[in-house]
């Protein structure tokens, strides 16, 4: 009682009491209005932000406003923990803003901050109740998307640090996924939703983990003209098992390098449909258009050969001639790429997609 008295007496605290629970994203909308300042953030009423979580978000805007940049949405990792407090697990560390994985997950989540104009405009639907957050970051992403292009990816911020601490119990999504099946259900429609209103022809399909999705193109190439190569992974060892190439950071690491090829790894994310910095020579193809500059800069025509599990036709990297630097021609190749503004595109089925 004497807390609540406390934060009665916050003026900065509006406590509304609504006549009927008209579903999550109805009674949240209500709350709308009464938020006052640039940014709203989000969180659920029984989890945990950091001491240091609403300094962090603010100082990161602030800094970006600073660089000219005005932040459409920021957000942090976040990790679980239990009931009462004592235990901390499960870090997610997230990603900086990739496309095509928030196509497959709603790996943003927690602590979200938004613009409140933006947010008060998009509102949440309540046919994704369940999922509002997920929705809401699609439509925000379209919107920040259709009014600067790939260049409006820098207004959507990653704050690498644990902001948020989702706490766990039972009947929670955090510690139970199939507790909410209509969650799950209500984010493949926000995803589907997305795809039509970005005129992208693909059908959004649950995958066999349960809250991650994929869109299902007939051939990206065509259907995806922000698409300029889709890559696939390079793989090695006994049996060739594990991978050994394919998505690349800017300086030419390997993500998921050593992993079995059958194992998604932490997050699922080896299996998922994602952006990268660089794709491996090995094991790509290249969209028409881009085939000039393909030449220009690997020094051999771009060819394709057929390979894989699906038969898919890929660069017939057996044209280079002896003792090509396949790493650095791949980034040099990579780089040129991105500065057309198009992206690099690894798709969620990995096994169509491998060098043998």
């Amino acid at each position: 009682l004497e807390n609540a008295e406390t934060i009665a007496a916050d003026a900065r605290i509006h406590y509304i009491h609504l006549t009927e629970n008209a579903g999550i994203a109805a009674n949240t909308n209500q709350a709308l209005p009464y938020a006052r300042g640039e940014y709203i953030g989000l969180l659920d009423h029984d989890d945990v932000l950091t001491p240091d979580a609403l300094y962090e978000m603010a100082d990161a805007i602030t800094k970006a406003n600073d660089r000219g940049v005005r932040v459409a949405f920021a957000y942090s990792d976040e990790d679980k923990c239990n009931g009462d407090e004592t235990k901390y697990y499960d870090p997610n560390h997230k990603e900086d803003f990739n496309y095509d994985l928030i196509l497959s997950n709603n790996y943003i989540c927690h602590f979200l901050v938004m613009d409140a104009d933006l947010m008060k405009k998009l509102a949440f639907r309540s046919e994704c109740d369940g999922a509002q957050d997920y929705d809401l970051v699609l439509r925000a992403v379209s919107e920040v998307l259709a009014a600067d292009g790939r260049s409006g990816e820098e207004r959507i911020l990653h704050i690498p640090r644990v902001l948020y601490h989702w706490r766990c119990h039972e009947a929670s999504t955090a510690a139970n996924p199939h507790s909410k099946k209509y969650a799950y259900e209500a984010g493949l429609r926000a995803l589907q939703d997305h795809a039509a209103e970005r005129g992208i022809p693909a059908k959004a399909e649950e995958t066999r983990h349960v809250g991650f999705y994929r869109l299902q193109y007939t051939e990206v190439l065509q259907e995806r003209p922000d698409v300029a190569a889709v890559g696939g992974r390079v793989l090695s060892g006994k049996n060739r098992g594990r991978i050994a190439g394919g998505r690349m950071t800017a300086g030419g690491k390997v993500f998921y390098e050593g992993l079995p090829k059958d194992f998604g790894g932490y997050l699922h994310r080896a299996e998922l449909s994602q952006d990268a910095e660089a794709l491996d020579l090995r094991c790509i193809r290249i969209r028409s258009a881009d085939r000039e500059l393909f030449e220009k800069i690997v020094g051999v025509p771009y060819t394709e050969v057929v390979r894989g599990p699906e038969q898919q036709p890929v660069f017939d990297s057996s044209t280079l001639p002896a003792g090509a630097d396949i790493r650095l021609l791949s980034l040099q190749l990579s780089e040129a790429l991105r500065k057309r503004g198009r992206l690099l595109y690894l798709p969620e089925y990995p096994e169509k997609w491998e060098r043998l």
